[in-house]
Formats: C-alpha cells, structure tokens, sequence
C-alpha cells in the first residue's frame, strides 16, 4: 500500500481496479492515520489540532485528500478523539475511532 508523510501524519493510498470489462482506471480511496499522540510535540493539544498558517494538521491533509477526487476518505483517529470530531467532524470524511493503539501498522 503507497502511502507518505503529510504534516507528519501518514496518509495512506488505495486503489482498486475496476472488475474486468469495464475498463483500465483505478479508484482512489485514501486512508489517513491521525490517532497518534505526537508525545514529542510536548503538547496537550492532539497532533491533528494543531494549526499552521491558522488551519489544523488534518484539515490540510482532508483538503489535499478531496482535492484528489478520491472514492472515498477515511480518517482513523484516536488521541483526543472527543476534541478532534468537535473541531473537524465537519470535515467531509469517514471517521473511524482506533480505540487500541499499538502503532501504526495496528490501525491498518
């Protein structure tokens, strides 16, 4: 699965090949790993909270992820889940709580 680092958050590529017949292009589905921590931020904020240029982290990677035209966007969140879905539950995503982390090869 191709993925890369995005305000230090892992954004998560994937594609499907349509079944046989219907033609050759790839969907897009993006898969954005925003649960952790950010301990080394020495922050109560959640990581995904925190602004540059007066945006939160995750709103930027929402708005490149969009700007993509994916099949669809899902954001698995964790740390300071309460906060992050009342400052950004506005966002057009689907949200998955990862309730158990153990890293980030566990939410995936």
């Amino acid at each position: 699965m191709p993925g890369f680092l995005f305000y230090g958050l892992v954004v998560s590529v994937l594609t499907r090949r349509p079944a046989l017949g219907l033609g050759s292009y790839m969907q897009l589905e993006v898969i954005v790993l925003a649960a952790g921590q950010g301990s080394r931020m020495r922050s109560a904020i959640p990581k995904v909270l925190h602004q540059v240029a007066g945006v939160p982290l995750l709103e930027h990677v929402a708005r490149l992820a969009k700007s993509l035209s994916p099949l669809r966007t899902t954001v698995i969140y964790g740390h300071g889940g309460e906060k992050v879905l009342e400052a950004l539950g506005h966002l057009d995503v689907d949200w998955v709580e990862q309730r158990e982390r153990l890293g980030t090869g566990h939410a995936v």
